[in-house]
């Protein structure tokens, strides 16, 4: 159970795109619910930083729960600081999960995450290159109001490879009906985290875990780089995920 928790594997994807881009691949490494507090600390984060890095990968993703509840021990241990050392060629992007709420800290963790040179998106788009849109919602359980899926996307081109960053898979239905979006990341299930709970992810959720393709649009749940209370896992194991997107060449 231990190890499932502390030896993280790599979940590789390759995505073959029929949409066009000067530069053929676009690497994007994707990490959720670290749960970083009192048992997460840094060396979690020294952990995640060396296998992060090694990949050389374009863009970095953090899809909510990085802090379990309460910055102080964050801030305390300098987290932040070892958080900065992820290192991709365009940067690292993050959204906000449910955890990042409950210790009422969460407008000194978005500064902290900020000073550390990270992309916050909070229902804003970004976009690399000539052929990547990120979009980046709020948390599902956000005080404030996050848009509609359908109002997020509606205005990214469909000519562009749109990637949405979503704490919770919750609206997986509508994103993978709408042509504007050809691949949604989330978290937030922990695939259970502990046997037999995954049979409560799997019903709650449209995904709990994996990846799956619908109407062109892939979607990919994953278990979370940490865990949610005591480090234990059974019948899931800690991840990162890392997707290989390949492109048509654009014609000259």
């Amino acid at each position: 159970m231990y190890r499932n928790a502390w030896s993280p594997i790599i979940q590789h994807h390759t995505i073959t795109s029929t949409k066009t881009s000067k530069e053929l691949s676009f690497k994007i490494a994707v990490i959720t619910d670290i749960h970083l507090g009192n048992i997460n600390g840094n060396r979690r984060i020294q952990q995640l930083v060396k296998k992060v890095n090694r990949l050389n990968a374009d863009a970095i993703a953090l899809i909510g729960d990085v802090m379990e509840d309460n910055i102080e021990p964050l801030k305390r241990n300098k987290m932040f600081d070892e958080l900065s050392h992820l290192k991709s060629k365009l940067g690292t992007f993050v959204v906000l999960g449910n955890h990042e709420f409950y210790g009422q800290d969460v407008d000194e963790y978005i500064e902290r995450m900020k000073e550390a040179n990270f992309s916050l998106l909070q229902d804003d788009i970004v976009y690399l290159g000539d052929s990547i849109s990120i979009i980046g919602r709020k948390d599902a359980e956000d005080p404030t109001n996050r848009k509609l899926a359908k109002q997020m996307v509606k205005d990214v081109s469909r000519e562009r490879f749109g990637i949405v960053l979503d704490h919770q898979p919750l609206d997986l239905k509508e994103l993978s009906t709408n042509d504007h979006i050809d691949l949604v990341f989330s978290g937030h299930t922990h695939r259970g985290q502990v046997s037999p709970l995954h049979f409560v992810t799997n019903k709650k959720f449209p995904l709990d875990y994996g990846i799956k393709t619908h109407n062109g649009t892939s979607m990919i749940v994953s278990s979370g780089f940490g865990t949610w209370g005591p480090p234990i896992r059974l019948g899931s194991r800690s991840e990162i995920r890392f997707v290989d997107v390949r492109f048509q060449r654009a014609s000259s």
